[in-house]
């Protein structure tokens, strides 16, 4: 007989997992699955690696994918109004692939591997049965200008990438800040994409954009913005997405209210919030003061009864 023990736990939102499931059978032997597996919300704003500029920084917002189906005004497939639309070289790209480019996909712009993709398939692709592709081959040095209209907020960026050589670092993203469509560009680093797990051109994981000490970075966008995306080593670059950063309380306010103590706090949708108490700062353990409040984006308030001499209490955030 093979017994399977699960268990749950409260997963937070715009956040990558992996599951580990132990299995042992009759025999003694250990079995282990590892499980890859995102709470990434599908209202996420994202961009697609193969979705750069065109026209010297023309770009279209919010794209329809039609490749291979029709041609649309709003769609970077060939026709409509990128049917006579290059991007120019060192201006809105800079790569140099000497193959053979993907037939009817963005085909005037040498220079760039379009290939079909082997992540999964999103449902902005399968709702009109277009498909997806990548930038694929995309050699260290090599860079992609977008453009696109943010919507205003502070930001963690992840990238959908693929290293086919190993492991890869160092492959940074910058935003342009003077000379857009021009050929004198001026840039300031925002972070970098490092992947010490990469492990084929066909292996898809999401990597964060990092400081130099390892800390995702915060980014703050808004309004017509061009980032220049450059790689670090042969990789394949699927999508890029833009998570906004929670709001954190910098403080637990704290009042009196009769034979109250009402400790006030603001929350975000998606996270549980709980009040911690402790009646020494030199000892004791932190206890919860009520059972986890469920954010909504209003402030919230935890009641205690006023007793002994001093409590201290601090606000835990999952």
């Amino acid at each position: 007989m093979t017994v399977i023990e699960w268990c749950s736990a409260g997963l937070l939102p715009n956040t990558n997992y992996t599951a580990v499931i132990t299995e042992t059978d009759n025999n003694g032997q250990i079995h282990t699955l590892m499980l890859n597996f995102d709470t990434f919300s599908a209202n996420n704003f994202t961009w697609e690696a193969e979705d750069f500029d065109f026209n010297a920084g023309q770009f279209i917002d919010d794209p329809v994918p039609t490749y291979p189906i029709n041609t649309a005004m709003n769609s970077y497939y060939n026709g409509g109004i990128y049917g006579t639309n290059a991007a120019v070289f060192n201006i809105d790209y800079n790569c140099t692939w000497d193959g053979e480019a993907l037939a009817g996909y963005r085909d005037i712009d040498n220079g760039v591997k379009c290939e079909v993709c082997s992540d999964f398939v999103r449902t902005k692709f399968t709702d009109n049965g277009s498909t997806d592709l990548d930038v694929g081959y995309w050699n260290g040095g090599q860079w992609l200008d977008y453009t696109r209209t943010f919507p205003p907020n502070n930001y963690n960026v992840y990238g959908r990438l693929a290293g086919g050589n190993g492991p890869f670092n160092n492959t940074t993203m910058k935003l342009v800040t003077a000379g857009r469509g021009t050929t004198n560009q001026t840039t300031q680093l925002l972070g970098s994409f490092a992947d010490a797990n990469a492990a084929g051109w066909d292996t898809w994981h999401w990597v964060p954009m990092r400081d130099t000490n390892g800390v995702l970075v915060k980014v703050t966008l808004g309004g017509v913005e061009t980032v220049r995306a450059t790689s670090g080593n042969n990789l394949n670059a699927n999508y890029y997405m833009l998570v906004p950063v929670v709001s954190v309380p910098t403080s637990l306010a704290a009042s009196i209210s009769g034979s109250n103590i009402q400790l006030k706090f603001p929350t975000q949708a998606g996270h549980f919030y709980a009040v911690l108490y402790n009646n020494s700062l030199s000892g004791g353990s932190w206890q919860p003061l009520s059972a986890p409040v469920t954010g909504d984006g209003t402030v919230k308030t935890v009641t205690d009864a006023v007793v002994g001499s001093q409590r201290f209490y601090k606000l835990q955030i999952e």
